[in-house]
């Protein structure tokens, strides 16, 4: 009957949407080479150089099919390298992934292993994978007199609990390593690379 005709044609249309949407919808943690920049770089005495850089999270691909995009990250880079004019090696370079995100939330720990699975496993000769996982600061700057925050900032007093002074310490060691054989990219990220990563990028500009 004609009720029926109906009810089929909106139920083939529903599933044409939900197809439609799958095959053109990318997943919403994927890499956004808007977000990448350099924060710091320097030349070794070896001649290599080391990088460091902020982005966001380093996959690429539609839902369950996410994988590293390792390519789209190399030519981000050296597009970027290019417009500021930073010496940057096309090809002779490995990568440290280092992942604000925290594995404690389960929608996190299937990007976690597939970044891991990517360095472990599949191409362990790009570079390795580290974990820090950011939580922020449990307080909020308006808790706080200008005063006091001008005494934490000429400090570098840590009110996050995430280890700030220990991990930008971390960052310069990693920068100034010579003891490869390769120039090294420190590529830094959370998901959208804005707050996570924005705290580790303001923090190492205050330090440095």
């Amino acid at each position: 009957d004609r009720e029926s005709e109906e009810e089929a044609r909106m139920m083939k249309t529903l599933v044409a949407c939900l197809l439609f949407a799958l095959c053109i919808t990318p997943a919403l943690a994927s890499f956004n080479p808007f977000i990448l920049h350099f924060v710091d770089y320097y030349k070794r005495p070896s001649g290599h150089y080391n990088y460091i850089v902020r982005g966001s999270l380093p996959l690429g691909g539609i839902f369950h099919w996410l994988k590293f995009d390792w390519n789209y990250i190399k030519d981000t880079l050296i597009q970027r390298a290019s417009e500021k004019r930073i010496p940057f090696p096309e090809h002779d370079y490995q990568m440290i992934d280092v992942c604000l995100l925290q594995p404690e939330k389960p929608e996190n720990l299937e990007l976690i292993k597939i970044e891991k699975k990517y360095f472990e496993h599949d191409r362990p000769d790009h570079g390795r994978f580290v974990l820090w996982p950011t939580r922020g600061s449990s307080h909020s700057p308006t808790e706080y007199t200008s005063e006091q925050i001008q005494v934490m900032v000429q400090n570098f007093t840590d009110v996050s609990r995430d280890d700030l002074p220990g991990r930008m310490a971390a960052f310069d060691a990693m920068l100034h390593d010579d003891t490869t054989n390769h120039s090294q990219v420190i590529y830094f990220h959370c998901e959208s690379g804005k707050n996570r990563t924005g705290e580790k990028a303001g923090s190492y500009y205050m330090k440095f």
